[in-house]
């Protein structure tokens, strides 16, 4: 038989000590992860975003250019949220994403209209020492001028992000990426 006497050197483990002093112990921070891609127009900043969108589709639906879709990221918390997507269509900013948003996502007041900037990935044309000033011609903020070294120079204190010099852009070099 087993001795069931306790000598002064063994310890009582009690779950409820254990319990107590966990309650005092920091909480591991969660990690939101980051879309790979851009949200839409007036999207609040990405954590609150997550927390407050439902995933109705209602921004989607509303959308008249049609650029907005659902994101197929492989995190669970990412997948189907509202993206913009400019690869087909620019945003003009009529609002009635924001107007169908009701769960304040979307907000004029505290969202960044702006989600993407114009960046160029290569030699565009001009560069080349052929004539092309189709993103120029078609910016409709003038935030693109050609320099003197025949390269695009993007003025982003002008640029709303439309994303219509993208679209226009004869080479492909000037692409649309997250702000």
């Amino acid at each position: 038989m087993k001795d069931t006497q306790r000598t002064e050197d063994d310890q009582l483990v009690s779950p409820s000590r254990r319990a107590f002093f966990r309650r005092f112990a920091p909480e591991p921070e969660q990690v939101v992860p980051d879309s790979s891609y851009p949200r839409p127009p007036w999207a609040v900043e990405n954590k609150l975003f997550l927390a407050l969108c439902t995933q109705c589709d209602q921004c989607i639906d509303q959308c008249p250019m049609r650029v907005l879709g659902r994101s197929d990221e492989r995190e669970e918390i990412l997948a189907g949220r509202p993206i913009l997507d400019l690869s087909y269509g620019s945003c003009d900013f009529c609002g009635q994403c924001v107007d169908a948003c009701p769960s304040g996502a979307l907000s004029r007041e505290k969202g960044k209209k702006r989600q993407v900037i114009p960046q160029l990935s290569g030699s565009c044309q001009a560069e080349l020492g052929l004539y092309c000033n189709l993103c120029e011609e078609t910016c409709s903020e003038q935030a693109i001028r050609f320099g003197a070294d025949k390269k695009p120079v993007i003025d982003l204190s002008l640029c709303s992000g439309c994303g219509e010099c993208a679209l226009d852009c004869y080479s492909r070099v000037l692409v649309m990426a997250k702000a």
